[in-house]
């Protein structure tokens, strides 16, 4: 309970002595930062529970930079693009590395390329990124005059002799060529879509294509950090898994839900409506969830960490081994709700409607 005490005093502090440089923009990053420091000392403390060892979260957090509150969502995707397409990039160069496979038998001598002496063991990996760096043309040149070379060098009654004598060979290994190649900037194409769908559905509540967009971002692991879907309805919605930190999700209607370990923290779903969505494993610390309708959720084991759930209906609601440390429970409905293992301070839950429910302890409360 000390922790938001020592957050605010800071922020006081800095505040009367940095007066008029004490701006939004550096008021922003503060909070963002007590939070993560905040959040390490829980890990630290074993209250939360953490996936990697806390010196790699140091490393990370340090790495990071809290962008501008009104940065644009299409600003962020390159970032998010790049990671998608990296991926695809790595499934492709699987497929390159095995046209260079025999020069790795080659014994491990230097030969000269030019000015530059190239390990003979480095060839495939230049190869590939010459790959990827060359223009297409150049490539579908590349690619033509090899198979050129091959159709003369080849016995022509072998095998790969008549696949590739036939007139539409080349025309057939250039087409592919090209399309691995475009495979990266198509998967782009797809990602700018997909959020141009989902801006121009800013402000209306019912909309097909925002849903579809959402879901497919999600499932080719494009974060979906700091969306803004006020007011949409996404009820039945799939995003397991999600990247949803610092969203705007406020009054959106999510039952039925799949944010199955989905990262929310420091989102906003004031007076949205959850109920019966699976958010079991999810991070919710910070999280604005003031009068959201809950009931019957699953929270089982999500991290709750000082979000504020004042007014919110929490009927019925799994939160077995939740964590609730710091969380703002002021007339919070937990009526009939499984709260066995949470951590909670039960101070706190004097504050609430707890009718029925089942206490950390295991015992039913009258």
């Amino acid at each position: 309970e000390h922790y938001p005490l020592v957050t605010k005093t800071i922020l006081r502090t800095l505040e009367e002595y940095l007066l008029e440089d004490w701006t939004k923009e550096l008021k922003t990053a503060w909070v963002y930062a007590l939070g993560q420091i905040t959040k390490l000392m829980f890990e630290g403390a074993g209250y939360i529970e953490t996936k990697a060892p806390p010196t790699e979260e140091v490393k990370t957090t340090l790495k990071q930079k809290p962008s501008e509150e009104k940065r644009s969502l299409q600003e962020q995707q390159p970032k998010t693009e790049t990671n998608s397409d990296d991926s695809q990039r790595a499934k492709i160069q699987k497929t390159l590395e095995k046209i260079a496979y025999y020069l790795r038998k080659l014994p491990k001598e230097s030969i000269a390329i030019g000015s530059e002496t190239v390990k003979l063991e480095e060839i495939p990996g230049r190869i590939i990124d010459y790959f990827w760096e060359l223009p297409k043309l150049t490539v579908a040149i590349a690619s033509a005059a090899i198979l050129i070379i091959l159709i003369h060098a080849v016995d022509e009654n072998s095998i790969l002799g008549e696949t590739i004598a036939s007139a539409d060979a080349i025309s057939v290994v250039v087409a592919l060529v090209l399309y691995i190649k475009e495979l990266p900037d198509r998967k782009q194409a797809f990602h700018y879509q997909a959020w141009s769908r989902i801006d121009a559905a800013e402000g209306v509540k019912n909309s097909q294509t925002r849903f579809l967009a959402m879901q497919d971002l999600n499932k080719n692991r494009v974060s979906l950090r700091k969306l803004r879907a006020t007011g949409a309805n996404l009820e039945d919605i799939q995003l397991e898994k999600a990247n949803l930190t610092e969203a705007n999700l406020t009054e959106a209607d999510l039952a039925n839900a799949n944010l199955k370990q989905a990262d929310l923290c420091y989102a906003d779903l004031s007076c949205a409506i959850l109920s019966r969505a699976n958010l079991s494993k999810a991070n919710l610390s910070f999280c604005q969830l003031s009068k959201s309708n809950l009931s019957s959720a699953d929270l089982s084991h999500a991290n709750l960490a000082f979000a504020d759930l004042s007014n919110a209906n929490l009927s019925g609601a799994n939160l077995s081994s939740a964590n609730l440390t710091g969380t703002k429970l002021q007339e919070t409905y937990l009526v009939g709700a499984n709260l066995k293992d949470a951590q909670v301070n039960m101070v706190d839950l004097s504050n609430c409607y707890i009718k029925g429910a089942i206490m950390p302890d295991g015992s039913k409360h009258p």
